[in-house]
């Protein structure tokens, strides 16, 4: 099915993006600023060869709640439509989005602004964006490490690489691989267990669901979705889930059995059964719940998350809530590696 992409051929780490950290006096200097843009030094991204070799690029970031009670008037950009306008309160802000991350390609947008009241709800802030720099980077597969495309002519090409690679996200094969595991999923989630009449059914339901989340996980991380460290996590948890259902397969039609019975009291029955209840909690509990994992000061949304994430949000979902949500979970691991379920998590 995922054979019409050669994954060795885009198989490249990630590029990390990491946040600058400024101490607690700076902040506050940065916080009276009137208005923050590119063209200071210390807001710039550090892309240099000491980085790159590290697979990661410094993003300056600043997100503040505290709103001056001062009025801020965008500056007027020569030879365009662009119209100066003032807010009051306002607080300074400057954050990135990775726009584009596909293959061996990542297209950074590092945004300077402000944060005012949200017109709808003053509970809440929105952000209007004055200036935009993007950085366009590509992976040297010869040289084996992330490169700026800088120059004009290093654009293009990017671009002529962003087709070929699109072209891939369009082919039929990834709507089928994507519809059979939603399927798939939708049937693990809204069918109870024990309204499976055979084990055959059980079990096969159970097949799908592992062979097309592994396949969906593949394709979402050639696609730049999910990020190769929790690729690597969710694949061995699943790889794992398969090695125990091939065996509860196997005991099953060495025993012969064919109506699942979910009450049976006979010794045989009872323990596969019980070891089908615990396949089911583990895939519910450590792939399916929504949740992100924390991998060296990283946050990574798990498949259940990444689910959520692609459906509508059922609370604020916001870039500046979504950092925060991200210093939470980096607190709550406290340096360590771990998976943290979001039903954890206060937000």
């Amino acid at each position: 099915m995922l054979n019409f992409i050669d994954f060795k051929k885009y198989e490249c780490p990630d590029l990390k993006i990491t946040p600058k950290v400024y101490n607690e006096e700076r902040l506050e200097k940065i916080r009276w600023m009137r208005g923050l843009n590119k063209e200071m030094g210390e807001f710039r991204v550090d892309f240099s060869d000491s980085h790159l070799k590290k697979n990661e690029i410094i993003v300056p970031i600043f997100v503040d709640d505290m709103l001056l009670p001062i009025t801020y008037t965008s500056p007027h950009k020569k030879d365009s439509k662009f119209e100066p306008k003032s807010y009051y309160p306002f607080a300074n802000y400057v954050f990135f989005e990775v726009s584009y991350r596909r293959g061996h390609l990542t297209k950074v947008t590092h945004n300077f602004g402000i944060r005012t009241f949200n017109d709808n709800d003053e509970k809440y802030l929105k952000a209007f964006i004055i200036e935009k720099v993007e950085y366009h980077f590509e992976y040297d597969f010869q040289l084996q490490i992330w490169k700026w495309a800088q120059h004009p002519e290093n654009i293009k090409k990017w671009e002529s690489e962003k087709e070929k690679i699109d072209l891939l996200f369009e082919a039929d094969e990834v709507i089928e691989v994507t519809k059979k595991y939603f399927s798939s999923r939708e049937k693990f989630e809204i069918r109870h267990i024990n309204s499976f009449k055979t084990y055959e059914e059980l079990l096969n339901t159970f097949q799908n669901l592992l062979k097309f989340t592994i396949q969906f996980i593949q394709l979402r991380k050639f696609f730049g979705e999910i990020n190769k460290l929790p690729f690597e996590k969710m694949t061995s948890l699943l790889n794992e889930a398969s090695v125990s259902l091939k065996l509860i397969q196997k005991d099953v039609k060495a025993e012969k059995l064919t109506d699942y019975h979910p009450a049976a009291t006979n010794s045989i029955e009872f323990q596969i059964n019980n070891r089908i209840s615990n396949l089911h909690t583990s895939l519910k509990s450590k792939i399916f719940e929504p949740g992100y994992w924390v991998i060296a000061q990283h946050v990574y949304p798990n498949i259940g998350e990444y689910y959520n994430l692609s459906q509508k949000a059922k609370t604020n979902r916001t870039t500046t809530s979504s950092y925060e949500l991200t210093q939470r979970l980096i607190e709550k691991a406290d340096g360590r590696d771990l998976f943290i379920p979001l039903s954890s998590i206060d937000i």
